[in-house]
């Protein structure tokens, strides 16, 4: 498990290098729609990986429960600052991916991660992107049901702008 969360570690450094080249990129001044199409379409490869390596964190989750975690702990800020709101929707929906499969899988053992993901479910509950917001109340929902033990529960979620409000409300248990 170590040597394949080295892998994994190495990928989401070499992500985030090739995020910070396209942004130096798009401030150079020879910058035009050509060079716009490259980078998209980089964006899109990288979104790709980035879906990949959560598969496998998944899998592993999956497999391994709380055990993966000890080694789970040096992607942590990887995945911190994939949820930044400075980094793209397709960024901070992987990361929310993963902290999902951690909450899901691991259960009162991924508490200690709850600094990492909590601080922004606020602000991303109303962001524009549905698929943010989406996946944030899901984040949100797991983390009250699974590790709060709450016997009911009601989220209310903003989407799509001012279109409507909705309120999940489950009674488990």
């Amino acid at each position: 498990m170590k040597e394949l969360t080295t892998i994994l570690d190495s990928h989401l450094k070499k992500h985030f290098e090739r995020s910070n080249e396209r942004v130096e990129k798009r401030r150079d001044e020879d910058y035009d729609e050509e060079t716009e199409e490259e980078m998209v379409e980089e964006d899109d490869f990288d979104a790709y990986i980035l879906n990949r390596l959560s598969d496998i964190i998944h899998s592993l989750l999956v497999t391994y429960t709380d055990s993966y975690l000890v080694y789970f702990d040096t992607l942590v800020p990887h995945f911190y600052e994939l949820i930044q709101p400075t980094r793209s929707i397709s960024d901070r929906q992987w990361a929310l991916c993963v902290f999902d499969d951690v909450i899901q899988f691991t259960g009162a053992h991924s508490h200690r991660y709850a600094q990492f993901f909590l601080s922004r479910m606020a602000e991303y509950l109303a962001d524009p992107s549905s698929e943010v917001n989406f996946q944030y109340l899901l984040l949100l929902f797991l983390y009250y049901y699974l590790l709060k033990d709450s016997s009911s529960c009601c989220i209310w979620i903003w989407c799509h702008g001012n279109e409507w409000w909705s309120c999940l409300c489950t009674c488990m248990r």
